[in-house]
């Protein structure tokens, strides 16, 4: 449901949702040997269920030829069991996420003859991650977690345009801090000790036009600064975690790219880059059961490279308003961070040391009339191991399709709308060894909405093949399925 209001300066928003089903859907179950056939069965996924709820408030007010303030806040709230990946599946283990975040934005108006454009945010996270397997269902020891991660901070922008100067500056700052608070309730309550992290970003990016929106240039740099305090786990359950101390690290990523209009309907880009991600908390600490963390994760860098074309039109043969893009990808990765099957039952996020992703992406988009909608994408991308350990050297990646294909048809009219798509989703490895392949997945959906005064009932069938799929970790997804939604927008 979905609500508006506005009076004066103020304007007031509303959406909630909530979903719930109880995932009782039939795989096929491979016993835990994917090379033997032989011994596949069908069975139903058992502890499947979950519940959620989507809830955003947000609050504008607009101080005309002063300042405009946004107030936004969105609380999501998921609980469900954790059945495991396939085989073996738990019966009574549960988690919950239960996640928060605001955001206070202010926007003043631009100054000096609108040549500088001032916005500023304010944000602030907070995580609840509760996990139970009092049975030691998913994991060899029982576990009772109740985990807090909490992120905050804010970011400052500045975009300038020089007088007389075909240039614009872009100057953005940032400052944030996270927390991760660990309890145990098993065998006897146990808090902490907490992680923290702090990080500081400053950027400066600037784009140059010397042939006006022709011919747009672009670069830039970022400097990030995060100081760490983390603990290592003991090997032995009976010591207390060890500190590692205060840990602090500098990088510094430049980039560049243009933007070339050949002609009206036609224009070159190209871009090229260093990037470096440090891993998340969820990805460092989180506990989901299924998905766990993994406190030794180092960070990625790389350096990507991408150049390609765009291509528009009024109109080519029946198709208004044509689109097509290609591009072509050539990145290297290092300290790559991919999830891999830990057991029966859960993954685990590992560096696999360095990779390289080549390949091309495709883009188009049409309509007929005012009618009919059409867009579809390809992606045809190989990702390579490339790191020191031999027997992995050359291997595809894992959980990376190297063909992945959708297309979309859409029908509106006054009141009502109808869509399909196809989605397909090639053959990937599960493990690094290129050992267990998943298969190549198609699935056909379609949904239709009729809506009037406010109201709308849609329905939307998935899967509607009722193919055995999986997704790129090997965990089961529902066959045939339908979901009907009735919402209200005012």
């Amino acid at each position: 449901i979905s609500l508006g209001a506005g009076a004066g300066i103020l304007r007031l928003r509303a959406h909630a949702s909530r979903t719930r089903s109880s995932g009782d859907f039939g795989f096929l179950d491979d016993a835990a040997t994917p090379l033997n056939p032989l011994d596949d069965r069908a069975s139903t996924r058992l502890n499947n269920d979950f519940s959620s709820w989507n809830v955003i408030g947000r609050a504008e007010i607009d101080l005309h030829g002063a300042l405009e303030l946004s107030l936004c806040h969105n609380a999501l709230l998921r609980e469900g069991g954790v059945p495991g990946i396939g085989t073996n599946q738990s019966l009574t283990a549960r988690s919950e996420r239960n996640t928060h975040i605001t955001y206070l934005e202010a926007k003043p108006e631009p100054l000096l003859s609108r040549r500088i454009e001032p916005a500023f945010t304010l944000f602030h996270s907070w995580t609840a991650d509760r996990f139970h397997d009092s049975a030691g269902e998913i994991t060899a020891a029982r576990q009772e977690t109740d985990n807090r991660i909490v992120v905050h901070g804010g970011h400052g922008r500045l975009r300038l345009y020089p007088h007389r100067f075909p240039l614009s500056l872009d100057l953005f700052f940032e400052g944030r801090k996270e927390r991760f608070h660990p309890v145990s309730l098993i065998p006897e309550p146990a808090a902490g000790p907490d992680r923290l992290r702090s990080a500081r970003t400053f950027s400066i990016s600037a784009d140059a036009r010397p042939a006006g929106d022709r011919l747009v240039l672009t670069a830039g740099g970022r400097i990030e600064r995060h100081t760490s305090e983390f603990y290592e786990e003991s090997p032995f359950p009976w010591l207390p975690p060890a500190p590692t101390g205060r840990v602090t690290s500098t990088e510094r990523t430049p980039q560049a790219g243009f933007r070339w209009h050949l002609l009206p309907r036609l224009c070159i880009k190209g871009n090229w880059g260093r990037y470096h991600r440090i891993p998340t908390f969820l990805e460092l600490f989180g506990n989901l059961g299924s998905v766990t963390g993994n406190p030794e994760l180092e960070p990625e860098r790389g350096v990507n490279r991408d150049i390609g074309v765009i291509v528009r039109a009024d109109r080519f043969l029946m198709l208004e308003n044509p689109f097509l893009e290609l591009v072509y990808m050539d990145n290297e990765v290092e300290n790559l961070i991919l999830f891999f099957p830990n057991s029966q039952y859960t993954s685990f996020p590992v560096n696999i040391g360095s990779a390289s992703i080549r390949g091309i992406e495709a883009t188009c988009s049409g309509s007929i009339g005012r009618i009919l909608g059409l867009s579809g994408s390809y992606a045809l991308l190989d990702g390579r191991d490339t790191g020191p350990i031999p027997y992995y050297n050359g291997n595809r990646l894992a959980g990376r399709p190297v063909h992945q294909a959708s297309g979309r048809i859409d029908i509106a009219r006054a009141h009502w709308k109808a869509g399909y798509e196809l989605h397909y989703i090639g053959s990937n490895y599960l493990d690094r060894a290129n050992m267990t392949e998943a298969p190549a997945r198609t699935i056909h959906n379609a949904m239709i909405e009729i809506s009037s005064r406010g109201f709308s009932i849609s329905l939307e069938g998935r899967n509607l093949g009722d193919d055995r799929i999986s997704d790129v970790n090997g965990f089961p997804l529902p066959g045939r399925s339908f979901y009907t939604t009735v919402s209200y927008s005012r």
